[in-house]
């Protein structure tokens, strides 16, 4: 059986693809594709990995993030307790601090990037930290009868979020759906709550089936 020698070329830069695309994905390298795959892309989320990475810093992220190191809580990142483990994450948290990198791992945090699911720091966006500013932006929108149209948005994935610069892509272009709620977000002064609830990726909507875990 003969081959063709473009045949033969066309195959090999094929796999030389492949495989630079998985050995990007595994060391761990910041490409969109890698951060946005399957689920909606937070801009911040992107610059805080992108910083991160650029300094070495991912691991040291990385082990406040899988320790569930008590410091987050204490420096108010998240509400709650946390674990105490000075062996491990005090070396990792002056490791960020030493490199300037602290405000972008908070960043990681604060905001429940997806990236930290796929790359297995944490395993369910359900049961994930609170987020004190989800807290608030749920409570605000609650306390003007709002819930139901920051829902729509999510749940119909609404173009005008992308638009608006809350998320990266481009979203579904429903006006009859996705007007209606934007507006009446805005009529009842509550469009920055309701993009805090998107923005930091809230637990909270995973729990009310707003997004599918």
């Amino acid at each position: 059986m003969r081959i063709s020698l473009n045949a033969f070329i066309g195959v090999s830069g094929l796999l030389v693809a492949i495989l630079t695309f998985s050995t990007t994905s595994l060391a761990g390298g910041h490409s969109k594709s890698s951060i946005a795959k399957g689920v909606p892309v937070i801009p911040q989320c992107v610059k805080a990995w992108n910083k991160l990475g650029s300094k070495k810093a991912l691991k040291f992220a990385a082990t406040l993030v899988k320790s569930n190191c008590q410091i987050m809580y204490k420096s108010k990142w998240l509400k709650g307790k946390g674990n105490s483990d000075p062996k491990t994450c005090a070396p990792a948290w002056n490791n960020l601090k030493k490199r300037k990198v602290l405000r972008n791992a908070k960043q990681l945090v604060t905001r429940n990037c997806p990236i930290m699911y796929k790359r297995g720091w944490r395993k369910s966006l359900v049961s994930a930290p609170v987020i004190p500013q989800c807290g608030k932006a749920w409570k605000k929108l609650g306390s003007k009868k709002a819930l139901k149209f920051a829902a729509t948005l999510v749940k119909s994935n609404c173009q005008i979020m992308y638009k608006s610069k809350w998320l990266k892509g481009k979203g579904n272009s429903d006006p009859k759906t996705c007007a209606p709620a934007w507006n009446n977000l805005k009529k009842r002064k509550v469009l920055r709550n309701a993009r805090q609830l998107v923005t930091r990726n809230c637990p909270i909507m995973y729990k009310r089936g707003w997004r599918r875990p």
